[in-house]
């Protein structure tokens, strides 16, 4: 499989993998689905992808075929996988391909995947026809009630990778923050700060003082 430089993709493989220099994998960390102005989806760096688990990637180095010199394996698409769960949401592969239509109604549940430009997009049940998963690749399920009070409007995902840098935090606080939903940046739920730092509250990260 070709990976285009400077692209993200989801992927899954059969096998562990130790990633090359230039190539970068990342696993579900953390999401916040409060409501479709404020939703965003955390991924945290791996150095070795564990075989049979889903991941996004991303080849910073010019394009290539990863895997190329593993040689030939035979999957089978009911192959057992590893999902990666947390709160809220759960990352899935498939060996198989499938429609997003299908796809749906398989989970019992909507659909959020991470396109080319590391974008995270929606699906629920009136689902494109025309977008297919094909087999070695990931999608992340959330519940179909996640966004049902906002019928019809397409929730945005701002994505986080790892710790980002601190051109991605929002805004500054220094009062006691409370009754809000509170990340830090292992993706531990906290009750409040116990200390200054940066933490994700409601979707947005913020420096606490």
């Amino acid at each position: 499989r070709e990976f285009t430089q400077d692209t993200w993709a989801t992927v899954m493989v059969p096998f562990d993998y130790k990633l090359p220099d230039g190539v970068v994998a990342e696993e579900l960390n953390l999401v916040s689905l409060k409501n479709v102005d404020n939703a965003w989806i955390s991924f945290k760096e791996v150095t070795t992808m564990t075989a049979n688990t889903p991941y996004i990637l991303k080849n910073n180095s010019a394009t290539a075929a990863l895997f190329a010199d593993l040689g030939i394996k035979t999957v089978y698409s009911t192959a057992s996988t590893n999902s990666v769960e947390v709160e809220g949401a759960t990352m899935k592969g498939t060996y198989k391909a499938i429609t997003a239509e299908e796809l749906v109604k398989q989970e019992d549940g909507d659909i959020i995947f991470v396109n080319t430009a590391g974008e995270g997009k929606y699906i629920d049940d009136e689902a494109p026809a025309n977008i297919t998963f094909p087999a070695g690749r990931a999608y992340i399920v959330v519940d179909k009630s996640t966004f049902s009070t906002s019928a019809g409007v397409a929730p945005k995902f701002t994505i986080f990778h790892g710790d980002d840098d601190l051109n991605s935090i929002e805004e500054t606080v220094n009062v006691e923050v409370k009754d809000d939903v509170i990340y830090d940046l292992a993706g531990r739920r906290i009750v409040k700060p116990t200390k200054a730092g940066i933490y994700i509250v409601n979707g947005k990260k913020m420096i606490i003082k």
